[in-house]
């Protein structure tokens, strides 16, 4: 299965050229589409217990909406997961996004 990844904010505010990220045809619209947040693994939460119980609290129910270039009728079979980073951008990893979708974003 082929990924994107891309910056938080490219994602939310849509900045992809007009190729769909599903079949590689010309897109004609935007479609929102939700990431799943994905936390970091458990020994990384060992060093602070305050920051476990704010991770599972809040992080875990802010999955961000972003807008995929779609072409007509290939909307879906597109997963998106949000990966935060510490002291970096958060990055979603688009899976399932065809290699003229990638070339094109790229």
């Amino acid at each position: 299965m082929t990924e994107f990844i891309t910056e938080l904010e490219r994602f939310q505010q849509g900045g992809f050229p007009m190729v769909c990220v599903r079949s590689g045809l010309p897109a004609d619209k935007f479609v929102p589409v939700q990431a799943e947040r994905k936390s970091v693994g458990w020994w990384a939460k060992l060093d602070s217990m305050a920051l476990w119980i704010l991770d599972g609290w809040f992080f875990q129910t802010r999955n961000p909406w972003g807008r995929l270039p779609f072409a007509t009728g290939q909307v879906g079979g597109i997963e998106a997961t949000c990966h935060p980073r510490r002291d970096q951008p958060t990055l979603i990893k688009v899976l399932g996004a065809h290699p003229n979708f990638i070339d094109a974003a790229a």
